[in-house]
This record gives structure tokens, C-alpha cells and sequence, in this order.
């Protein structure tokens, strides 16, 4: 339940502003969702990683660069992310079901907000942090759970077409260590479309 008005509030702050005003008010939003990544209930995290994507869509490519160094930590520190249940919204008589699952459904969420963040991402932006966030993401897609591998490929296949040349050197520099090296050459491919 707490997940749910949480995500409430993230919504219910998106309509309230409008035109200038929620761009004005984006990296304010960002910053006060934040904390809730690291909350204690696993379903409070999933949603805050929701939310986070979703504000990303709507308004991310008016996001200051502060706001943008104060989430994406946040976000790469859910990838570890080691819960073993999350709550499972699947609607089939209008009550939230708690199933165990595998602790990578927080993973998946943070990569879909990081996946926001880099397609919103301006090419402008700083190219020592968009190292970083590759180094955070890379390693997950020689992770032991396929849904974690794809979704952190789907990630730096979209920062691949902001940042080429930075996604290129550091996925370089791992290929040849990782078993799953078809996640790598699709991620190199990208750098080369995107360059």
C-alpha cells in the first residue's frame, strides 16, 4: 500500500504542474523521489524506480545536471538490489497479490528508469559521468539472471546513442572477460549506429 501512494504522489505531482512550471519543478521531484530507492519495502523501491522512469519520460530532457547526478547512483545502487519478493500488480480481481519472485524484478525496474534517463540524456552531458553510469550497468549484463542481462543491455544500447565513443571504450574493456559476450556485441554495435 505504501508503494501505491507513493506512486500516487509521484503521478498526482506530475498533473499538478504544468508547461513551465513542471520543468521548473523536475529536478525538485527527482531529487525528493530519490530516498525512496533505498527504502526498506521492496515494493516501495519498484515503484520509486517507476516513478523515477516515468518522470524521466515526460520531462527528463529539461533535467538539471544536479538532478541528474543525484539519481543515476541511486538508480545503479538498485542493480544490487537483494530482495526475494516483490508485490506483483497483475490486476485479475483488483487486489494487489504478494508472489515470491526472483529479487531481479527491482533490478529490471531500475534498468527501464536508467534506460529513461539516458534516452532523455543531452549529448552535452558530462562524459565523466556517463563513464560511471556504463561501468555501473556493464557488469549486469554478464549477470547469472537473463531479464537483469537484457534489460542492462537495453540500457547501454540506448546510452550508445548519446555516447558512442564513452559506451565503446568501457564495454571494450570488459568484452573478453565476460561469458556473455553477445550482450557486449550488441552494445558495440549500437556505438557504432550511434557514432
Amino acid at each position: 500500500m505504501q508503494g501505491r501512494a507513493y506512486s500516487s504522489e509521484g503521478i498526482n505531482l506530475m498533473a499538478k504542474t504544468s508547461g513551465s512550471d513542471k520543468y521548473a519543478n523536475l529536478s525538485a521531484a527527482l531529487l525528493s523521489h530519490a530516498p525512496h530507492l533505498q527504502d526498506w519495502y521492496t515494493d516501495l523501491r519498484n515503484t520509486a524506480c517507476f516513478v523515477v522512469e516515468q518522470l524521466m519520460l515526460a520531462v527528463g530532457r529539461d533535467m538539471s545536471a544536479e538532478a541528474r547526478r543525484a539519481v543515476y547512483p541511486e538508480l545503479l545502487k538498485r542493480l544490487d538490489d537483494s530482495s526475494n519478493q516483490v508485490k506483483d500488480n497483475s490486476n485479475t480481481s483488483s487486489r494487489i497479490v504478494v508472489r515470491p519472485v526472483h529479487r531481479s524484478q527491482v533490478r529490471v525496474s531500475a534498468c527501464s528508469a536508467l534506460r529513461a534517463f539516458c534516452t532523455s540524456m543531452p549529448s552535452s552531458y558530462c562524459d565523466t559521468n556517463s563513464a560511471y553510469l556504463v561501468q555501473g550497468v556493464v557488469i549486469h549484463m554478464d549477470d547469472s539472471n537473463s531479464d537483469v542481462q537484457e534489460a542492462a543491455c537495453r540500457v547501454l544500447e540506448a546510452l550508445a546513442a548519446v555516447k558512442p565513443k564513452v559506451v565503446e571504450t568501457e564495454v571494450s574493456k570488459v568484452r573478453e572477460r565476460f561469458r556473455s559476450k553477445h550482450y557486449c556485441d550488441r552494445v558495440l554495435a549500437s556505438c557504432e549506429r550511434g557514432g
